[in-house]
């Protein structure tokens, strides 16, 4: 029993203290490690959203329709010789409205002109106020922000543009400088507090572990005990054993003679009973016990065998997916296979030369574009499914179904759209729809074209060099069997050398890193810029500078863009 008694002490006691040090050490380590990464980044956070929260506030002074604005913008609009007294005298004022946290003013054109400034040693822009400047004016340009709020570089603060707008595109922007250094030293120090008392809760709930631990081995070791003094020890038994053997001989030297059968007989009983109690098992014991800790060995032994079939039946059934999953895969390399092919390639189309790009943001796409030759003049339709995915795909070629039924009629784009819209409005049961916009270019050079909601299509005329968009009224197609108005159908001429270019939204709404979208005017300036290239490496020009506008950032929508030349009349 002793070693048994042993064995608690050393295997528990020793190793899961040792253990359990090791550990909390480990997790101390790893806590502090933490905090100290944190706590710097938690306090540039709480400064920023302080900083950007004043700012905004700030922003009133600047408000459409604030005394101060309206005083500003006319000091602004004045002559030159008088703008600069003007703008001084008003932006003094100004400056005595903000708080005594701002130490620092200025007013600068958008071309970088210094108007006021109340560090005189500020006389022309750096070129660090020069960059945010420009920052500042396409925040404003493009989400009419009314403030935009930019780090300093040398100093703890931030530095906040207020755009005013004083005639056509003509902006100023007042700059005001918010240091944040004793807000921050502030928040370190109160962090810092507020770690050491989490550290001490976690060095608390540690003690009061390792408390509840020493509990847990001081009953093992009662246990021990108990069943020490359960079973007689080793020197009781010599001893017992000792006075059965002298009075054994006191009686064979008495009465040897009488010694019958049925002594012998108590004695190997006796002998049996002692050997069955010197050799019981752990296992008996702890049965006569009711050990804990030996029942928590056997049900982890268990759960070790439930938990090994589980993870059995789970890698069967995760070979079963990944086999199914497999043959999707497959079948979706098919069916993007037959999609792609229905898509025309660039070449000559009919009176046209094609320039194409077409590439789904899954493997199967929501655009379309198809071409449709007709005696009386072809068709040429980009279309762009609301979802993505295998729905989106089916419903492509639902239209071009469609458009094989309609385009031997020889209807008007308009017409036809709203034919279209008849067919399969009924079909489409989900709440997807598509916008369209169809083309049809007639012999005589005129082109006809009709819009479902559709980004407008855009003409490039060879001889002037300049940008027309194209655009008709109408309803997209396929949400509603009854259209609430009729798609129109407007026509322009069309001469040779002259382009036409239909692309998905896609293209347009592509974001960088920043979140701002390329837009139509990046846009149209790519098409301007590439107008003398060949209409397939001006596609694959465009491309190239919208991925790489993106910045690395994932495209988040199917990319199709359609360029197409006149290069012909029909004989």
């Amino acid at each position: 029993m002793k070693s048994f008694r042993k064995k608690i002490q050393e295997s528990l006691s020793l190793k899961f203290l040792v253990l359990y040090a090791l550990f909390a050490s480990f997790l101390l380590s790893v806590f502090w490690v933490a905090l100290s990464n944190s706590q710097s980044m938690l306090a540039s956070e709480i400064v920023f959203a302080d900083a950007k929260l004043k700012g905004l506030q700030t922003a009133q002074l600047f408000r459409t329709g604030s005394d101060r604005l309206k005083k500003l913008k006319a000091a602004l609009q004045k002559k030159k010789k008088k703008q600069e007294q003007a703008v001084k005298k008003v932006a003094m004022h100004v400056k005595n409205d903000f708080s005594d946290d701002f130490p620092f003013h200025a007013l600068i054109k958008s071309s970088g002109k210094v108007l006021y400034s109340s560090d005189a040693s500020l006389q022309k822009v750096t070129p660090f106020h020069y960059k945010n400047l420009l920052r500042a004016l396409q925040s404003y340009e493009l989400s009419g922000s009314s403030v935009f709020i930019a780090p300093a570089q040398k100093k703890a603060g931030f530095y906040f543009y207020f755009p005013i707008s004083y005639g056509k595109n003509k902006t100023a922007f007042w700059i005001s400088f918010y240091p944040t250094s004793g807000l921050k030293e502030n928040l370190k120090q109160n962090l810092t507090a507020l770690f050491i008392v989490i550290g001490g809760v976690f060095v608390l709930l540690i003690f009061f572990g390792f408390l509840i631990h020493r509990k847990l081995l001081r009953r093992l070791k009662t246990l021990a005990f108990k069943l020490e003094q359960f079973w007689p020890t080793k020197e009781e038994n010599q001893s017992s054993n000792k006075e059965t053997t002298s009075s054994d001989k006191e009686r064979g030297n008495n009465n040897v003679e009488d010694k019958t059968e049925e002594d012998g007989k108590k004695e190997d009983e006796r002998m049996e009973e002692g050997n069955h109690k010197e050799h019981l098992t752990d296992r008996d014991l702890n049965k006569e016990t009711g050990d804990e800790i030996d029942y928590l060995f056997f049900e982890t032994a268990w759960a070790k065998v439930m938990i090994q079939e589980k993870q059995a039946a789970l890698t069967e059934g995760r070979n079963k997916l990944q086999h199914f999953n497999e043959l999707v895969q497959n079948e979706l390399d098919m069916a993007a296979e037959i999609q792609q092919g229905m898509i025309p390639t660039s070449g000559m189309l009919g009176q046209m030369e094609a320039g194409v790009y077409y590439a789904p943001l899954e493997k199967v796409s929501g655009d379309y574009f198809g071409f449709f030759p007709h005696p009386e003049g072809d068709y040429y339709i980009m279309a762009d499914v609301s979802g993505h995915g295998i729905p989106a795909a089916l419903i492509t070629m639902m239209i071009r179904v469609q458009m094989n039924v309609f385009v031997p009629q020889g209807l008007e784009p308009g017409s036809m759209l709203a034919q279209m819209n008849k067919a399969v409005a009924p079909k489409i049961v989900t709440s997807d729809y598509f916008t369209a916009f169809l083309v049809r270019l007639l012999p005589n050079h005129t082109l006809q074209y009709a819009n479902a909601s559709h980004q407008k299509a855009i003409v490039l005329r060879k001889q002037t060099g300049e940008i027309e968009e194209l655009d008709a009224m109408g309803f997209f197609i396929g949400a509603v069997d009854e259209l609430p108005m009729e798609h129109e159908t407007n026509e322009i001429s069309f001469e040779v050398g002259d382009r036409l270019i239909l692309y998905s939204d896609g293209i347009v709404e592509g974001t960088n890193i920043l979140g701002e979208e390329f837009g139509n005017e990046r846009f149209h300036e790519e098409i301007m810029a590439t107008r003398s290239l060949s209409v397939q490496d001006a596609v694959d020009t465009i491309i190239r500078n919208v991925d790489a506008f993106a910045e690395g950032e994932p495209r988040k929508d199917d990319y199709t863009l359609i360029i197409l030349e006149l290069r012909r009349r029909e004989s």
